[in-house]
């Protein structure tokens, strides 16, 4: 009776210890929306990163070196924010152009390159578009 004491006991504890882990492993998944650039290029592990600011359809922007590529980090406020600036690039990038969207950012190369695009979508995580 002992052993399978031990055994009920063991079999409990290894659950408790998944379920612990699991919101930890879900934490680096989190939107980024309402974030700076600077604070998700700091998650991400970007290195050099220098900002530049808003716009009319993000809420901020700046630049850094992302596993050996130099990428432009962009954060929007909202969803429909980001869904307006994803909307405007795939009509105005040609379809060489790509970038990484995840939930609240978005990473893309000076010109728009598809290695640049997955090491972005990788990190995020996200997934690459195209114009």
């Amino acid at each position: 009776m002992l052993s399978g004491l031990k055994r009920c006991f063991a079999g409990v504890l290894a659950l408790f210890v998944l379920l612990a882990a699991a919101p930890a492993a879900q934490a680096d998944h989190r939107p980024y929306y309402g974030m700076s650039a600077e604070a998700v290029a700091k998650h991400l592990g970007c290195r050099d990163f220098t900002g530049h600011g808003a716009g009319e359809f993000n809420l901020g922007s700046g630049v850094c070196w992302l596993s050996g590529r130099r990428v432009n980090i962009i954060t929007f406020r909202g969803p429909a924010q980001q869904g307006e600036w994803n909307g405007g690039a795939t009509v105005a990038f040609g379809p060489r152009f790509h970038w990484a969207v995840g939930r609240g950012a978005n990473i893309v190369a000076k010109n728009g390159n598809l290695d640049a695009a997955r090491v972005g979508a990788r990190a995020l995580p996200g997934q690459v578009r195209h114009g």
